[in-house]
């Protein structure tokens, strides 16, 4: 069975706690129970054994919410990443869209030019391609 990273955190958290509260039970029956040999060797291995516990529950909690971390950035950052992409493919569409638009209108500006010249000085088509390629 797997847990998700964010089960194993909660689980390693209650053993850390779980692991507090079993080292200061056994430190206070320690004290209380201080003349019966037998009580203080099991309240003293017991009280090792909640600080063996608690270094390897506070790897893991440690390691896991390291996980976490690196599983939030990572989101973070492939979410900054595409928004700055699409952006810039926006940007490019719209200046390529600007551009083309912008050329249409000067073409059509040249084109009205040439129209407006040609019925000013009375030439046809024929006659101003002719007369231009004369002069070169």
């Amino acid at each position: 069975m797997e847990f998700s990273p964010k089960t194993k955190l909660i689980l390693a958290s209650i053993t850390v706690i779980v692991s507090l509260a079993l080292g200061l039970y056994t430190k206070v029956m320690f004290v209380a129970q201080f003349y019966d040999p037998f009580q203080r060797w099991l309240n003293l291995s017991l009280y090792i054994f909640s600080w063996i516990m608690l270094v390897i529950a506070g790897f893991f909690v440690g390691k896991e919410a390291l996980q976490l971390a690196d599983q939030y950035v990572r989101q973070k950052l492939q979410e900054s990443y595409n928004l700055t992409m699409d952006f810039q493919k926006k940007g490019i569409e719209k200046s390529i869209a600007t551009t083309k638009k912008g050329f249409e209108k000067t073409k059509d500006i040249g084109k009205r030019t040439i129209d407006m010249h040609r019925k000013i000085l009375g030439i046809d088509e024929l006659q101003f391609r002719s007369e231009k390629k004369r002069k070169y």
